[in-house]
């Protein structure tokens, strides 16, 4: 039910026939009412009615305005990995809803604690009583409880204008709420560099706002059990179960040229079954599985099904705005001092959040 959700609210955010603007036409009215109930609740904050607690060491939230789709855990472990090359630990917060992202994240950066919980305090507790100096938030922007220092507001180039918010459209809060924010990355993917900087510039003046550009780009293939592995070739069954699986099939037909595919895809955040890897080993009929890092860590078994999978990694390229990002995070309470200010190389991530 919920995958038959996602797919028709898709279709409303994505498509541009009158069908699909009638059809949002008829969700203005519970929009409206989730803008009211948006506004009503950081109103609370804002006059501290609703409390907000401290982690007790420095907090960066990696956040968006969107539902989905604009690199939140890939940069967020990037983050992580400078801080552990400067040496200081950093500690990981999700909310829990994707367990997908905890197992990225361990696998990204070993040595960083990782905590999900949707009482964000309680997992930043959890982390720091691990060692963590700094505590990020993958996807914290709108869980206002905890303190932070530093609020990081993703914005994906490919995201459609004009902002429209749930259920007609993918965002959770209107773009007036980069008021909190301490700057803005904006990413892309299959998005031209030209574009995204037009972006860019767009929300730095109108916000009054520092901003980074980043490209996630493809970096390399591997099998799902991250041993090295090569493109394929000729025809292959694209399975992905993330946010925006256009963007992952547009950068496929982009990057790697003269590659058939027929898509397979699942619910963001999908827990594959016996099931689902049977389905899936019929579906691919002896070609080999392409998908992401986001699924591979949940797609083990494939193997046993006699499935060739391979996965699409990539990478978190700064673009634009590295000083500026440099000097957020040195400047840290309580983090200044401890580091050069430099970044490390590019991270390898994957496809996803």
């Amino acid at each position: 039910m919920r995958r038959v959700v996602e797919a028709g609210l898709g279709w409303v955010w994505g498509a541009s026939t009158r069908a699909a603007a009638a059809a949002g036409l008829t969700l203005l009215p519970l929009e409206m009412a989730f803008t009211a109930g948006v506004a009503a609740r950081n109103r609370r904050y804002d006059a501290g009615r609703l409390p907000i607690r401290s982690a007790g060491v420095p907090v960066v939230s990696v956040g968006n305005l969107a539902v989905g789709g604009s690199g939140k855990t890939p940069v967020t472990a990037w983050l992580a990995a400078w801080f552990l090359q400067r040496g200081v630990t950093p500690g990981i917060v999700t909310n829990g809803y994707g367990f997908d992202e905890v197992l990225l994240h361990r696998q990204w950066n070993p040595e960083a604690p990782v905590a999900a919980d949707r009482h964000r305090a309680r997992a930043a507790a959890a982390v720091v009583e691990r060692g963590a100096q700094v505590v990020i938030l993958d996807d914290g922007f709108q869980h206002r409880a905890l303190a932070r220092d530093l609020d990081l507001v993703l914005v994906a180039a490919e995201h459609p204008t004009p902002l429209r918010l749930l259920p007609r459209g993918p965002y959770r809060e209107p773009e007036s709420a980069l008021t909190r924010a301490g700057g803005v990355i904006v990413t892309r993917r299959i998005a031209s560099f030209r574009a995204a900087r037009r972006r860019a510039r767009m929300l730095e003046a109108v916000h009054r706002l520092r901003s980074a550009l980043v490209s996630l780009a493809f970096s390399r293939w591997s099998d799902v059990a991250g041993a090295p592995a090569s493109a394929p070739t000729g025809s292959a069954l694209v399975l992905s179960g993330i946010a925006r699986p256009w963007e992952f099939h547009g950068l496929l037909q982009r990057d790697i040229p003269g590659m058939e595919f027929e898509s397979m895809t699942f619910s963001d955040h999908h827990r594959y079954s016996a099931a689902d890897m049977a389905a899936i080993a019929h579906r691919a009929r002896g070609r080999p599985v392409v998908t992401t890092a986001k699924d591979a860590v949940k797609l083990q078994q494939l193997s046993e099904h006699g499935v060739d999978a391979r996965v699409l990694h990539l990478e978190v390229v700064v673009e634009r705005g590295r000083r500026w990002l440099e000097d957020a995070l040195g400047e840290l309470p309580g983090i200044a001092g401890m580091t050069d200010g430099r970044f490390p190389p590019s991270l390898i991530g994957g496809g996803g959040r």
